[in-house]
């Protein structure tokens, strides 16, 4: 009876090690980064110069007329710039959709060059050009 008793309290211990190892270590770890980041900053703060609220417009590209063309679809390009933006990405939306359709006149030239299927090359284009929005 004695061994039956001390092998479940050992298994009791090694379960209840583990979950505290694997998940309440972790939230604790969690819930005190959170707790520290609420924390008010202690430092003296000198009085703000000037709030701004609102972010600088970002360019879509570097060649003026493009941009202008890309500000005018602002319904296309409005959610690629946001995803830009929320990616951390440093890559301006022209460079986004130059590269999409030079990937795609690549891959169609380059599968109707090799198997003379312009089907096949369309497919190959369009596939291509998603390329750039899965990065």
């Amino acid at each position: 009876m004695i061994p039956v008793i001390l092998t479940f309290v050992i298994i009791l211990a090694l379960v209840l090690g583990a979950y505290w190892a694997f998940v309440l270590r972790l939230d604790q770890a969690d819930d005190a980064a959170i707790q520290k980041r609420l924390k008010p900053a202690e430092t003296v703060v000198a009085a703000p110069q000037k709030f701004r609220i609102l972010r600088p417009v970002e360019r879509l590209s570097s060649v003026g007329q493009l941009n202008t063309v890309l500000e005018r679809t602002g319904r296309i390009t409005a959610p690629l710039q946001r995803d830009l933006t929320q990616a951390g990405l440093q890559v301006t939306v022209a460079t986004v959709l130059l590269s999409a359709g030079c990937l795609a006149l690549v891959g169609y030239f380059l599968v109707k060059l090799i198997t003379f299927n312009t089907t096949m090359g369309i497919i190959a284009g369009l596939a291509l050009s998603f390329v750039p929005f899965m990065f």
